[in-house]
């Protein structure tokens, strides 16, 4: 113990330091650029003097070839630096031509630099006023440690003796055993500017720099003199943007639309944060937001008008996409939504829901120019600038809000016929895909940890006092996990070695501890799949509030939806269907709506199930440890069955991860096909038991009976695999003779179809049973029938026999009466 201590106290001594050291230095750090433009003290009218290194080309030792390199730049002295990492970039060597490769042959030796590498990354700074700036750069592979390989200085005079641009080459250095050496050169330029404070934020925002935390970065910019004019003439699907007369067209082989947006484009969210809390957007009497809410923000018509307007107004009346991308990129995503929702609200469910490989998407908002004639542009629905982003589009990405169903709008709804009728898939967004998954594996990763601790109680008990009485809820819920656990693999693995007895102990072990990291991958997968159908059920809920029919749908201009309506007066009920299963399958393809056209419930069909696929691959991971731990002679046959279990499961993956949203969804259904059979047979069971009413010793009877055809039934999915090896003969110290592992072997090879036999046997017990105590339940209901009516008839008499008796009673009492009245006669007559 006493080594352990020892590390553990230099271990928090050095973690105090480097802590410690990083304070002081914060402390000493000039002021940053990000927190000069975040900062209120500071007026925007004030200037601010910036420097910007430009890091252009590299030329690099032929080591470096195919490396991934990126420059880290460092604005300061050492210890009180700010820095800035550039845009990786590889090492690659230019194509010579046939006199440069003559040449190369014949001075091979003599040429070191022949790999270059163009960073083209700008690192903006907040000048400082120094007497002399120091610049160091240090080129770094790619990877988690970052390891550099070259290093280079530049020492410049003060910002303000410096000329508006300035070019430099240095040289790179890099460290061996063998000492220094030059390992290339890097090509630098330096440009200082002093602007205002509100002018640099609009500057970094229209040139989309990318905010790090000592300074911003940005790709290096063509700077084009003039200014950006609108021709009438060139009004066409391409939108060709002139500057001076001259086109920015792009080349013929790809098409671009200058109304996209790329992946980054959401920043104009993130400088709107800025904008909320300058005071330039505003609530207003009817959008009155919270400016301190950062969950839903200002709605995407406050920030149209106060924002988007004013600042592409500025810069030539152009769309948002434009003004960022004058290129234009290929449109791949379409983005429709509502407007009411809030930008927060928006910007989480593009970024959380973006799709994988995308780089593109239309967004009405950011692709018009808000400050020209849009309807003007749409007057035509089917030829407007948006029919043809999605017909170039692969998806139509719907975004649900709060406030009202998106398709209560007529444009959202003509938006998904077109979409129909171009067979592109429509899929909701939402504001924490994936969030599930990072859920739960933290409280997987809990319940394992605590459980283990609660076995650890048992014999250290010095852990109890600090946690047990402080958490007792995380308590209990570790007692019932471990419970679950224990005795989910206690019973599984009694199960499954019903039938094994002849294998050794450590075949049992391995596979316990198989079973428990199926149960643990199970319960991880549930937890997401509870997760994501909440979230699911939610989204649905926002799909279809004040939703009745497209039919009611609306639009403000009149004109708009008399064309509309007129496109698609024929195919109001399919878009309904389309929306139907767009809210019950959480997305709407071409496969979804035919099955749900055919009758089949697509309920949930385009979510994946985490559970089952941990499952499969739980059992898949089963079937490999109770096959490889198998005694086998000849080794031939357990690398065949590790190459084709290996070569299954990667074929399995490729197709998965090839495969569309919905078909993943079906993949991971298909995957879990054979244990849900497996289940049917209890399932049925239980629910023939939940459905008659019988007696508590009826049900003991039949829990009996059915343990006892478990025990007689052995047979489980995990001993497939020994089919495969159980020709080989055991070795002779494998613990049991030949004769017995003929019969294990006999009774292997007829698994498969003994498989079906036993469950098929359990359920016609069940059914025989069901029907034997239906006609007992029959011949009782008789059987009471019948004293009812002998006590019926005993009643009648018995109240027969009283009424006879009451009679009786009255005549006598009668009798008596006559004859005291004839004794009183008789009386009075004597007298």
């Amino acid at each position: 113990m006493e080594p352990v201590s020892i590390l553990l106290a230099f271990g928090a001594i050095a973690v105090y330091a480097t802590r410690r050291a990083k304070q002081i230095s914060k402390k000493a750090r000039a002021e940053t650029l990000p927190e000069l433009l975040a900062a209120t003290t500071v007026d925007d009218g004030a200037t601010v003097q910036v420097l910007a290194v430009h890091v252009l080309n590299s030329s690099l030792n032929r080591q470096l070839l195919g490396n991934r390199l990126k420059v880290r730049v460092k604005y300061g002295d050492p210890g009180v630096s700010i820095h800035c990492d550039t845009a990786e970039a590889v090492a690659s060597a230019p194509a010579p031509s046939p006199a440069a490769r003559y040449v190369f042959r014949l001075h091979r030796d003599q040429s070191e630099h022949h790999v270059e590498a163009n960073f083209g990354t700008t690192c903006i700074f907040h000048g400082q006023r120094y007497t002399e700036n120091l610049l160091r750069f240090q080129v770094m592979k790619h990877g988690l440690l970052g390891r550099t390989v070259a290093r280079a200085e530049l020492r410049v005079s003060a910002l303000n003796m410096l000329s508006t641009w300035s070019e430099y080459k240095v040289q790179l250095e890099g460290t061996s055993l063998r000492g220094s050496r030059i390992l290339g050169q890097l090509d630098i330029a330096l440009e200082t500017r002093v602007m205002r404070k509100l002018e640099l934020r609009q500057y970094l925002s229209v040139l989309g720099a990318q905010q790090q935390q000592e300074a911003f970065l940005m790709g290096i910019l063509p700077v084009t003199e003039g200014e950006v004019t609108q021709d009438e003439a060139s009004s066409s699907a391409d939108d060709e943007a002139i500057v001076k007369g001259q086109y920015i067209t792009a080349p013929p082989k790809v098409r671009r639309f200058p109304g996209c947006i790329s992946h980054l484009g959401g920043a104009w969210m993130a400088n709107g944060f800025m904008a909320i809390n300058n005071g330039d957007i505003k609530p207003t009497d009817r959008d009155n937001f919270d400016p301190k809410d950062n969950e839903h923000g200002p709605n995407l018509y406050t920030c149209c008008e106060q924002y988007i307007k004013p600042l592409t107004k500025r810069a030539g009346s152009m769309s948002w996409a434009l003004m960022r991308h004058p290129e234009g990129l290929r449109c791949e995503l379409f983005i429709t939504h509502g407007w009411i929702e809030g930008m927060f609200e928006f910007l989480d469910k593009v970024l959380n829901s973006w799709p994988m490989g995308k780089t593109a998407a239309y967004v009405c908002m950011l692709s018009y120019p808000q400050n020209l004639d849009v309807s003007s542009m749409i007057r035509n629905p089917r030829e407007s600038p948006f029919a043809i982003c999605l017909e170039s589009a692969s998806h139509l990405l719907v975004i649900p809000n709060k406030h009202i169903s998106i398709y209560s709008r007529l444009w959202c709804v003509y938006e998904a016929w077109l979409a129909c009728q171009m067979g592109k898939v429509l899929a909701k967004m939402s504001d924490d895909e994936g969030g599930h998954i990072m859920w739960a594996l933290p409280a997987a990763l809990g319940l394992a940890v605590f459980s283990k601790l609660v076995v650890c109680c048992d014999t250290r008990p010095a852990i109890e006092p600090w946690w047990y009485p402080r958490f007792p809820f995380f308590g209990l819920a570790n007692m019932l996990g471990t419970f679950a656990c224990g005795f989910l693999s206690a019973a599984m693995l009694k199960e499954f070695m019903g039938g094994c007895r002849y294998h050794p102990i450590q075949w049992k072990t391995n596979l316990q501890a198989a079973l428990t990291v199926t149960l643990t991958l199970f319960f991880f997968g549930s937890e997401a799949d509870r997760s994501q159908a909440i979230q699911d059920r939610g989204e649905a809920l926002q799909l279809s509030k004040g939703f009745t029919s497209v039919r009611d749908a609306d639009c403000s201009d009149p004109t708009d939806a008399e064309n509309i309506k007129h496109e698609t007066r024929c195919d109001m009920t399919l878009i309904d269907e389309a929306i139907m299963v767009l809210q019950a399958a959480g997305m709407s393809t071409c496969d979804l709506r035919l099955a749900a056209a055919r009758g089949v419930n697509v309920t949930g069909a385009g979510f994946i199930s985490f559970s089952n696929l941990c499952v499969s691959f739980g059992i898949w991971l089963t079937l490999q440890v109770s096959v490889l731990t198998l005694p086998v002679e000849d080794p031939g046959i357990t690398i065949a069955w590790i190459i084709v279990s290996l070569l299954q499961l990667a074929i399995y993956v490729a197709f998965f991860l090839r495969a569309h949203r919905d078909q993943r969804a079906f993949a991971a259904s298909v995957s879990a096909k054979d244990i849900d059979r497996l289940k049917d047979g209890q399932e049925k069971m239980n629910i023939l038991a939940a459905d008659m009413s019988t007696t508590s010793a009826e049900l003991a009877e039949r829990e009996t009976m059915r343990t006892t055809m478990s025990a007689q039934s052995p047979w489980h999915p995990t001993l497939i695999a020994t089919a495969t090896v159980a020709a080989a003969k055991p070795p002779p110290d494998a613990g049991f003779d030949s004769a017995d592992y003929k019969r294990a072997q006999e009774s292997t090879i007829g698994l498969l179809s003994l498989l079906d036999m036993v469950l098929q046997d359990m359920q016609d017990e069940m059914v025989k049973g069901t029907k034997e105590d239906a006609q007992d339940q029959v011949q009782y209901d008789k059987d009471r029938f019948t004293l009812k009516e002998k006590f019926d008839a005993q009643e009648a008499a018995k109240i027969a026999t009283e009424n006879e008796l009451a009679e009786l009673m009255k005549k006598t009492a009668e009798t008596e009466s006559h004859k005291d009245a004839a004794s009183a006669d008789k009386d009075a007559a004597n007298q």
